[in-house]
């Protein structure tokens, strides 16, 4: 009985002894280190953890369901294999690493290695002068960039520049050059120039050629010139007409607008005879009585035509109008004037003259004698 007593005594003492030991693994066992409840000490072996496969880092993942903050695992699960992260619980770059329990989630024990330390993206938002820039998701304070911006203003060629109260300035305009060729205006600034077309097109009555512009072309529509007493339109250096061809440039009484007729000319006859339109004189030689007909008076409004005889003709005359009416008169009639008398003819080569007008009317004699 005395030793069953004395065995139960040394176990008991035995007990709380070692409920009050610290323990240590490895060399210099005796050597404890007295803030520890477990030392370790090797120069050449480590502490292997146990490796486990974490979901995410939100969830406990581990067997049991005792979730006990400070429990530490390392995962060899990764990104890769499936595991996810939160920006609340951010994991490691592949995943895989050393994570202790916080009572809330999975905690990277380096926090080097999370990967909230990597940039995964910059976002950066410009309000007025405010700077906002977002890092991952998460954004920074406002930065107020007016300090910063330069205060540029312009004196006299001057571009100067005030940033943070120092002011520099430089020359805006060291150089510039205008020059227009072949429908182009280049103006070069300091070394560079630029082009721009000027003259693409020329209309109504102008052309267009090299970049100039020349009389030359059709109207496009009606084109007016004013004059004046001050301010006149002359043509110089035309060459002489030479051409019975020819025709003679007149204005429209009415409208100004300028048209041809054929020119003046004279014809010589002994015959009857139709004045044509581009008749203007007359003149009548021979013995025979002859009858000259005057054209439509109202196709020859302002039109003058002169019959004159030589002195050798002695046959009568008598002019008719093909339409409308005629002026005569008595004294002296045409017939005396364009008579055979020396009476009623100047000395010379040619005898007398009549000269009928158009009125749009009649034919009325403007000149005898």
């Amino acid at each position: 009985m005395k030793k069953t007593v004395l065995y139960m005594l040394f176990f008991v003492f035995a007990f709380a002894y070692s409920a009050q030991a610290q323990t240590k693994i490895g060399k210099n066992s005796t050597e404890l280190n007295q803030s520890a409840i477990l030392e370790l000490e090797s120069l050449d072996k480590g502490l292997l953890l146990p490796r486990v496969i974490l979901l995410n880092t939100t969830s406990w993942s581990l067997a049991g369901d005792q979730q006990v903050a400070g429990m530490l695992v390392y995962n060899i699960n990764t990104r890769a294999a499936g595991f996810t992260d939160s920006a609340l619980f951010p994991g490691t770059l592949d995943g895989s690493g050393l994570y202790y329990w916080n009572g809330e989630g999975w905690v990277v024990v380096d926090t080097a290695l999370s990967s909230s330390n990597n940039v995964l993206s910059v976002v950066n938002v410009l309000s007025g002068t405010n700077l906002m820039t977002s890092i991952n998701g998460e954004k920074s304070n406002a930065l107020n960039l007016r300090a910063l911006i330069p205060v540029i203003s312009t004196q006299e060629n001057k571009l100067i520049s005030t940033v943070n109260g120092v002011a520099t300035s430089a020359t805006i305009i060291n150089s510039q050059s205008l020059t227009a060729k072949n429908g182009l205006l280049t103006q070069t600034i300091n070394g560079q120039s630029a082009t721009a077309s000027v003259l693409t097109a020329a209309y109504n009555g102008l052309t267009q050629a090299n970049g100039e512009v020349q009389l030359g072309g059709k109207l496009d529509f009606s084109t007016s010139i004013a004059t004046d007493v001050n301010k006149t339109l002359a043509i110089t250096g035309l060459q002489a007409s030479t051409a019975n061809t020819d025709k003679v440039v007149v204005i429209d009484a009415n409208t100004g607008v300028l048209k041809t007729k054929p020119k003046a000319k004279i014809v010589i006859k002994s015959t009857n005879y139709t004045v044509l339109e581009g008749d203007e004189t007359i003149f009548i030689t021979g013995s025979g009585s002859i009858f000259i007909t005057l054209p439509d008076a109202s196709l020859f409004e302002g039109r003058e035509i002169s019959f004159h005889r030589s002195v050798d003709s002695t046959g009568s005359v008598t002019i008719v109008p093909e339409n409308g009416n005629i002026e005569t008169i008595s004294t002296p009639d045409v017939a005396s004037v364009l008579s055979n008398s020396s009476t009623m003819r100047p000395a010379g080569l040619y005898g007398s003259r009549v000269t009928y007008q158009s009125n749009g009317i009649i034919w009325f004699i403007k000149y005898i004698g």
